[in-house]
């Protein structure tokens, strides 16, 4: 019964190690989730910093910034955030048509909460 009692125990440390969570993760945190950028003009090129910390334990590497438009880009940083530091996505929208829009950002990352979504609203005017 020893034996038996020993070797649970000892299966339960084994079990408890290799599944054990960890909290080595990066957080991509924007300063905002939705950006309102109010009224524009047609054809004017908006830009936007969206600023950004790293709330993780380790470092945040951002590999792609997907839109769903071809009138929106993004420059990300192409080096590791690291723990507790700041940065920014540089948006570049150039509307090609009027009224209003919310263009979406979708952020690839190491962050457990990837992709990460951020809008952006306008009212675009002639």
């Amino acid at each position: 019964m020893k034996k038996i009692i020993t070797t649970l125990l000892f299966l339960q440390l084994i079990f408890n190690f290799c599944f054990a969570q960890s909290n080595n993760y990066a957080v991509f945190l924007p300063e905002k989730t939705i950006f309102n950028a109010g009224k524009i003009q047609l054809n004017d090129t908006l830009k936007i910093s969206i600023l950004f910390t790293n709330d993780g334990s380790t470092p945040l590497i951002i590999q792609n910034v997907k839109t769903h438009c071809s009138c929106t880009s993004v420059e990300f940083p192409p080096s590791p955030i690291l723990p507790g530091k700041k940065d920014q996505l540089k948006v570049k929208i150039i509307p090609n048509s009027t009224g209003r829009f919310i263009k979406e950002l979708s952020i690839y990352s190491n962050s457990v909460s990837s992709p990460d979504i951020v809008r952006i609203k306008a009212n675009v005017k002639l």
